[in-house]
């Protein structure tokens, strides 16, 4: 196998993920698609020596008890990247995951621009959704970013990672990376709050307890940004009910109702210029959302996200139609991501 470091310096700006398996060959995935880079296949001795390089002896002891371990981590001339080893029946393998040398900007992700309107607000939750490989890291980094150059807050980061490093803008910025279980998490964000803290950035959110701890933080005062691994805004609400017993569902309901700002939802898909890119869903806090989801009435929320557009928000569908028409991307990659195929057909002619 080649050194490592010459495979990342030679990688393409379309490779997300460089894949290290004992056995087989090294494995790209560029432009969402898993290709195999040569026929040499890799073996055992060279994962493990390369786990060695990587890891401190720490993390090396930490990964030959639990069997799996994921850092970040920064190679010269490649920025930073995400290394998860785990243990197969072969031997350690390995994924890397690259992230942009430099954050991106919200304009340079095409996110819509309703979403910057929100980060001004000085409370309340604001959710970035998608499924895995989606690229929510990477608009979280970018809206991060723009409120660290643009706003005077101080903000906390929680998350797991530190896959992107950000200097101090007109913001104070502080990160405590870490891996956190619930309860650990829900102390990080009480003392976060004692910080003075005026935002709060967490990772993906999956447990009730933990949504019940960043709504108390955003009633608190706190603006808090999180993730969560659902496809588009209206599934994202539901998740989030429906993580509670329905006994409480109400209570939840209405509270969701008065804090959540919005829901950004984000897919990547092939574009015509051979990469990809982001396609969104952006749903945004009015009296009408407000009242439907106190209702549980979500389907309705797709229609009013359909026909009202004054605020900024936009149907996934509206996204990929407004893509086709800017030639970003091709009919067919519309109605592949679409949701209403049929309708989007009718639009596109």
């Amino acid at each position: 196998m080649n050194n490592i470091k010459d495979l990342l310096t030679d990688l393409s700006e379309q490779v997300s993920d460089l894949h290290l398996s004992p056995g087989c060959p090294v494995m790209l995935r560029e432009s969402g698609e898993l290709r195999a880079l040569g026929e040499e296949r890799i073996s055992a001795k060279e994962t493990e020596e390369l786990l060695q390089n990587v890891f401190s002896e720490e993390q090396r002891k930490q990964y030959e008890e639990e069997g799996e371990l994921s850092v970040v981590t920064e190679f010269e001339n490649s920025g930073r990247l995400r290394v998860s080893a785990y243990r197969t029946d072969a031997g350690t393998a390995i994924s890397l995951r690259t992230f942009f040398k430099e954050v991106p900007s919200p304009e340079d992700l095409r996110v819509p621009g309703a979403v910057k309107k929100l980060l001004r607000e000085t409370a309340g939750l604001f959710i970035v959704s998608g499924r895995a490989g989606s690229g929510r890291t990477t608009t979280t980094a970018a809206l991060l970013s723009e409120l660290n150059n643009n706003e005077t807050r101080h903000i906390i980061s929680l998350t797991e990672y530190t896959e992107y490093r950000l200097i101090n803008g007109r913001s104070l910025l502080n990160s405590r990376p870490g891996k956190r279980d619930s309860e650990e998490l829900k102390k990080e964000l009480k003392r976060a709050l004692k910080a003075d803290a005026d935002v709060i950035v967490l990772g993906e959110l999956s447990e009730p307890e933990l949504l019940l701890a960043v709504m108390d933080a955003a009633q608190a005062g706190a603006l808090v940004i999180f993730s969560m691994d659902t496809p588009a805004t209206v599934p994202t609400l539901k998740r989030m009910i429906d993580l509670f017993a329905p006994e409480v569902q109400p209570m939840i309901r209405e509270r969701l109702s008065e804090l959540l700002l919005g829901i950004l939802s984000q897919t990547l898909i092939p574009t015509q210029d051979g990469g990809r890119g982001a396609a969104y869903e952006c749903l945004i806090m009015d009296q009408a959302i407000r009242n439907l989801i106190r209702e549980s009435r979500y389907m309705q929320i797709s229609a009013i996200m359909q026909t009202d557009r004054r605020l900024g928000m936009i149907t996934m569908d509206d996204f990929l139609f407004e893509m086709v028409l800017m030639k970003r991307i091709t009919k067919e990659t519309a109605l592949k991501f679409c949701s209403d195929k049929s309708a989007l057909s009718q639009r596109l002619g």
